[in-house]
């Protein structure tokens, strides 16, 4: 068990030392030594498989679990072929909005 921890902890300060390095040599390349900050990072999204539902089913419970969202996210979480997603969604205007952003959104 101890092992197993300073296995980890060894691989992680590897990981902190090579993303330094990766800081520095864009810094190098960019003109500035500056440490670029990390992106914003997205929450995870509760993936929704089709296991037997209809591609309208499955995208339904999707926006129920995870609200708004893009067609990408969509894509992501649900593993749908992108021509099934666009024809689902012109099928279920009824049920779906679409914001300005282009994320889309059970009705209300």
């Amino acid at each position: 068990m101890d092992a197993d921890k300073t296995l980890i902890r060894l691989i992680d300060e590897e990981i902190a030392r090579l993303e330094a390095t990766k800081s520095e040599i864009l810094g190098r390349v960019n003109g500035s030594h500056k440490v670029p900050t990390q992106a914003k990072r997205e929450p995870k999204q509760i993936v929704v498989p089709l296991n037997g539902k209809t591609r309208e089913g499955q995208l339904m419970e999707f926006l129920r679990a995870n609200g708004p969202s893009s067609p990408k996210d969509i894509l992501a979480g649900t593993g749908m072929p992108r021509g099934s997603l666009g024809f689902t969604i012109t099928r279920a205007t009824d049920k779906i909005e679409r914001f300005e952003d282009g994320r889309y959104a059970l009705k209300r």
